[in-house]
């Protein structure tokens, strides 16, 4: 048997290339458009996003050392205002201890003084109440 190709094999060939050529003009090139579009579109949001994704970084560290700053900057005010107040403290300490030596220097002034004043009173009665006590076993006055 042989096949010997007929006017109908050339109308069948004719046909499938006219339905080639439609089907890519009308169907094959337009998804393959869309499908190009569509992986460009991907491709373009990949950048972006890895764009995004190193600006993201960047502002993270951007944030984690403004906060360290923040950080030292905040011990430093803490460490400035401990040493301050520190500071106030032995002054204030300082300052009382001295008025308290102060006081205590002139209330010893005023005791002694006091009790130098009591001591010449004392001895000035003393003196006349030994000289009543001799009057009075002697029974006669007695001159000093």
């Amino acid at each position: 048997m042989q096949i010997i190709p007929d006017i109908t094999a050339l109308y069948q060939f004719g046909i499938f290339v006219f339905a080639f050529i439609l089907m890519n003009v009308l169907i094959f090139r337009p998804i393959m458009r869309i499908l190009a579009r569509r992986q460009e579109l991907t491709e373009e949001a990949r950048e972006k996003s890895k764009e995004l994704q190193s600006q993201a970084e960047e502002m993270i560290e951007k944030y984690s050392q403004k906060i360290q700053e923040a950080k030292k900057e905040g011990q430093a005010f803490k460490d400035e205002l401990k040493k301050s107040g520190e500071d106030q403290a032995k002054s204030v300490l300082e300052q009382t201890r001295s008025e308290l030596e102060s006081l205590a220097e002139s209330t010893r002034k005023q005791i002694a003084q006091e009790a130098s004043s009591a001591r010449q009173g004392l001895q000035g009665q003393a003196q006349q109440l030994s000289e009543e006590m001799a009057e009075k076993l002697l029974g006669r006055k007695v001159s000093s």
